[in-house]
């Protein structure tokens, strides 16, 4: 739009065809030309002029463009041997990053495993525990029952001791009571051998030294009584062997 508006403008400025050629020439080659330049006259003049500035153009954009072409081949080269560090530096990093995940993995396993050993170890000491305690329990209860049976056994003890204490003043008492028992018979039977020997002896009152004498004495007419009975028996038995040989005697007869 602002072309048009331009080449209106220059149509209105100049009286002739040629002149806004012209016109039109200096203006590109102005625009066109690094260096400041004067204006042609001739329509010739300012396309060879314009020619000139654009192979001038042409040649400095050959320049820079194989300038850029080196510098992005250089660029590129640098680029390369970045990227092909940076690759190496990735495949290096990739790999501690795999030397290390499989390290982790390794870890990982290994702690793994020590946990899996030490739940292991846990609940073994947890069973251990659980055995301890029931055995305790066990050694708890038979403790309880011994000593509820020594308990039984002491009381059964204490009675006993109870019993055995009446026992004994029971005892001592049947013996208080046969000594008393015995010692009456003794003043009993030293009466009666007193009595005895006074009808038997004519001894009034008698000590025990006369007393012992008299019991030897009844120990002697004891034994000539039993020696006499035995003589008796014999006799008899010796008349009846006799009167049984006279009744065979007189049998045969």
């Amino acid at each position: 739009m602002k072309k048009l508006e331009d080449l209106k403008r220059g149509l209105n400025e100049n009286n002739s065809l040629n002149d806004f050629v012209l016109s039109s020439l200096n203006g590109h080659i102005k625009e066109t030309s690094p260096n400041p330049r004067g204006p042609q006259s001739t329509i010739d003049n300012a396309i060879s002029d314009l020619l000139d500035v654009l192979d001038a153009r042409s040649r400095a954009s050959s320049m820079i463009r194989q300038q850029l072409t080196d510098e992005n081949s250089v660029l590129r080269d640098k680029i390369s041997k970045a990227e092909a560090v940076a690759n190496e530096e990735i495949k290096q990093s990739r790999q501690r990053r795999l030397d290390t995940d499989h390290k982790y993995r390794q870890k990982q396993k290994q702690i793994s495993q020590q946990i899996s050993q030490i739940r292991t170890k846990i609940e073994q000491q947890s069973n251990k525990f659980d055995d301890v305690i029931e055995e305790n329990q066990e050694i708890e209860n038979s403790m309880k029952e011994k000593k509820d049976i020594a308990e039984s056994l002491m009381e059964k003890l204490q009675d006993a001791e109870q019993k055995k204490e009446i026992d004994q003043k029971r005892l001592d008492d049947l013996r208080y009571q046969l000594n008393r028992a015995e010692t009456s018979v003794k003043a009993k039977e030293r009466e009666i051998e007193a009595k005895r020997a006074s009808q038997r002896f004519g001894i009034g009152d008698a000590d025990e030294s006369e007393l012992e004498i008299i019991r030897q004495l009844e120990n002697e007419i004891s034994l000539l009584f039993q020696e006499n009975q035995a003589m008796s028996l014999e006799l008899k038995k010796r008349k009846l062997m006799n009167g049984a040989f006279d009744f065979s005697e007189i049998s045969k007869l």
